[in-house]
């Protein structure tokens, strides 16, 4: 069946598109792709900065070459769908949508002065380390770039409406009978100030207590993977100075008391959930 706005399967992306558009860049796979490449380019720069690691600094090149990575066109999005599906250049399909962007990355950069560190990149993560905080980079990108600028002007159209009709006499009911008339700028009034208390109530939730937006928590997934992270040289580190570049707050355990592994076929598919 041909995708079009009658054929898809939410009205979001059918009746709905034109209007939810502005959404696409941070909801569709392919900003899923953007983010989570992102938070694989962010760690492994943490990781070189975390003592006893191991790895070498890196340069300021090299850092501004890891922080433009994640700018990924479509054609490049499609890439790793191809890594995750069919295969690319000599490597099997991973049948796993995070593992498809560890290999992308690492085709990106081994022609770079970055080749000797690429075997660090997703070193001791779980897919679920970059899942969680992609979706949480996605939820805070268009609540700040969309939702909040968007209930904003409905805010500011109730208000108008309420000053407007301030003396605008209106019949009120309770309880299925009339009851003390009011006025419609009075009703709008409620409406305003319930909705302004939603849109502070959620700005706050987006900002911690150093004044910054934070991202979500690294979510360790595996708890033997988290075991690892603390038994082995200060990696550990690593993830405290990702949150900070990210300003999340502390890592949690989710366990699912599996090993470190990449899951078979599509067991782990975050795209899907």
């Amino acid at each position: 069946m041909i995708l079009d706005s009658l054929t898809a399967i939410s009205p979001i992306d059918g009746r709905y598109r034109s209007t939810a558009e502005p959404l696409a860049e941070y909801f569709s796979e392919y900003a899923l792709m953007k983010m989570r490449v992102t938070v694989e380019c962010e760690y492994l720069m943490a990781l070189t900065e975390a003592k006893g690691v191991g790895i070498r600094p890196l340069t300021a090149d090299e850092k501004a070459l890891l922080r433009a990575l994640p700018q990924i066109s479509i054609d490049d999005a499609q890439i790793i769908r191809k890594f995750e599906r069919e295969g690319h250049g000599g490597v099997p399909a991973t049948n796993h949508d995070v593992k498809a962007v560890e290999y992308f990355i690492k085709l990106k950069l081994k022609n770079s002065s970055l080749a000797d560190v690429l075997e660090w990149v997703h070193f001791a993560l779980t897919s679920e380390d970059v899942n969680s905080t992609a979706h949480a980079l996605s939820l805070r990108g268009a609540l700040e770039a969309v939702m909040l600028p968007a209930l904003g002007k409905v805010q500011a159209e109730i208000v108008r409406l309420a000053r407007a009709h301030a003396d605008t006499a209106m019949l009120a009911r309770t309880h299925g009978q009339s009851a003390t008339p009011t006025t419609f700028g009075k009703e709008m009034n409620v409406f305003a100030r319930r909705l302004e208390r939603q849109v502070a109530r959620s700005d706050r939730l987006a900002i911690d207590d150093h004044g910054a937006r934070p991202a979500m928590a690294l979510a360790a997934a595996d708890a033997r993977a988290h075991e690892a992270h603390l038994a082995a040289q200060h990696i550990d580190e690593g993830r405290r100075a990702l949150r900070a570049r990210l300003r999340g707050p502390a890592i949690q355990d989710e366990s699912n008391g599996l090993g470190h592994r990449t899951a078979p076929l599509d067991g782990e598919k975050a795209t899907l959930r």
